[in-house]
């Protein structure tokens, strides 16, 4: 091989090593500040702690195809060659969690909203901190400055709700030991569920706490009859979870089971069959035009609520809201 030859392709290495060296540099860059690269799989539990008794998870990613038929067919989204449900699985959150546990000594509910970003995750915590969403929730004190990165896929604030000092005799009254056991965790495969842990009261402060965030007295309230049958209520239950399936696009399946004693448990479900759900009915059907089909039976083999249920009408609701946006 000739000496100029030699040297020609000596250059051109040089030069294409250079041009892959600088593209990596680039991505990288481009990477840490848009997260293009897929984040990885973290968990609500990885924020959650022994005290942790209420547990709200959703899952988007699941619920892609959905989603997409909820957009209106006059939005045009730039996919290119590929389906919008794919785009979303590709884009939305694997998970949104919000997790709560009552510390009645500091009198606060404290808060923690964990998103597991999957891509974008920098451009959704920019977004998201230079709105005005965080200074919405007014009730909250967010003890964080917005949403924190510390890592991708692990996106959390902090935050915490007053507990009234009042409410303190009664926890204390009612729940006078605190529970040993391990707070009860999502059991998952869901597209949303919610699990709470009572076995300490949380529902009770947790209930304090939203009156009082709502400029209400909580001494005014407990001194009502309906709050008092309420707190008995609330008395009788150690552990609530509700998960929520879609099935299309205007129907999603909601599972209930409230575990509580032979005891207490049959006149829990009596309440809950005889007041609470008619109740339920009534308002979701006059102010949301939703149907809800269901009951709750006591299950005494399991010395739990297990409720099933049915709820129509989601693609008018979710419609109208998404076009009056």
């Amino acid at each position: 091989m000739k000496k100029g030859c030699l040297i020609v392709l000596i250059i051109l290495a040089v030069l294409l090593g250079a041009a892959l060296v600088s593209a990596f540099v680039g991505f990288r860059i481009v990477n840490q500040r848009f997260g293009l690269r897929q984040a990885p799989v973290i968990t609500h539990e990885e924020l959650a702690t022994g005290y942790t008794r209420i547990r709200l998870a959703v899952y988007p990613e699941r619920m892609a195809s959905f989603i997409a038929g909820y957009i209106p067919p006059d939005v045009e989204i730039p996919t290119g060659a590929f389906e919008v449900n794919d785009v979303l699985a590709h884009l939305l959150p694997r998970e949104v969690a919000l997790l709560a546990h009552s510390d009645v000594l500091g009198r606060k509910i404290r808060l923690t909203l964990f998103v597991n970003e999957k891509r974008f995750g920098p451009l959704f915590r920019e977004f998201i901190n230079t709105s005005n969403l965080f200074t919405q929730a007014r009730q909250v004190n967010w003890t964080t400055s917005g949403f924190l990165l510390p890592e991708r896929g692990l996106l959390y604030a902090e935050g915490d709700i007053n507990i009234p000092a009042a409410v303190e005799e009664d926890i204390f009254a009612l729940w006078p030991v605190k529970s040993q056991a391990p707070p009860a965790t999502i059991i998952g495969g869901n597209h949303a569920e919610l699990v709470i842990d009572n076995r300490d009261g949380d529902i009770l402060a947790l209930a304090a706490a939203i009156v009082q965030a709502n400029g209400q007295s909580w001494e005014l309230a407990r001194a009502q009859q309906e709050v008092s049958m309420a707190i008995g209520v609330i008395e009788s239950i150690q552990i609530a979870r509700l998960s929520v399936n879609l099935v299309d696009r205007d129907t999603a399946a909601i599972d209930l089971r409230i575990d509580s004693d032979a005891e207490r448990g049959p006149g829990l479900q009596f309440l809950l069959s005889g007041l609470a759900l008619p109740w339920l009915r009534d308002f979701l059907k006059n102010e949301h035009g939703l149907i809800l089909e269901g009951d709750t039976p006591w299950n005494e083999s399991e010395s739990a609520i297990l409720g099933s249920f049915k709820l129509t009408g989601l693609e008018a609701l979710i419609t109208q809201n998404i076009q009056g946006l």
